[in-house]
């Protein structure tokens, strides 16, 4: 298999399961390693050390393990728009509406008060279930709306939406 399609490989992988630092996307090694054995059909450790040479990955050390770590570049937001795109940008209202509830309650054990950061809840939706970002403002705005007693907002948040004259930020789960 050539380098090309390794990194291509390596990079959706870091789309799919990858986790932010700085300017990389990580993947855990021994994860990553698992699923380029079933395609590789020369040894991995040539391939990532070409990779490395290259500038494509970086692998860093992290406690007992390690992560190769993916340069966000714009082959990397190319295979994320693709994935994102032919996700679930068509959900109804009543599934974003079980989503975000399912969300909210897992979110929401981390704050002391029970507000949880749109932002967060932003980020989630689009890494895990593919949401836009127009689309979650829309659904969230008209949850507010048509669901005002099962939802408390608030000001504050690294996201703001608009719900009527107001930008609010934190959103809390009241009644399920």
């Amino acid at each position: 298999m050539k380098a090309s399609v390794i990194r291509r490989v390596i990079k959706t992988l870091a789309v799919l399961i990858g986790e932010e630092e700085g300017m990389y996307i990580c993947v855990p090694c021994s994860t990553a390693l698992k699923m380029l054995e079933k395609w590789a059909d020369a040894p991995l450790d040539n391939m990532l050390n070409d990779l490395m040479r290259e500038g494509s990955i970086t692998i860093k050390r992290v406690g007992r393990g390690a992560r190769i770590c993916v340069k966000k570049d714009s082959e990397l937001t190319e295979i994320r728009d693709f994935i994102y795109r032919s996700g679930r940008s068509n959900m109804s209202l009543e599934d974003f509406e079980k989503l975000f509830d399912s969300i909210l309650m897992r979110l929401r054990s981390r704050t002391v008060t029970g507000f949880v950061d749109l932002g967060l809840v932003k980020d989630y939706m689009m890494k895990f279930h593919g949401v836009s970002e127009d689309l979650f403002v829309e659904y969230v705005a008209r949850l507010a709306q048509t669901r005002r007693w099962k939802y408390a907002f608030s000001h504050g948040g690294s996201f703001r939406i608009k719900i009527g004259n107001v930008h609010v930020g934190l959103v809390k789960l009241v009644r399920v």
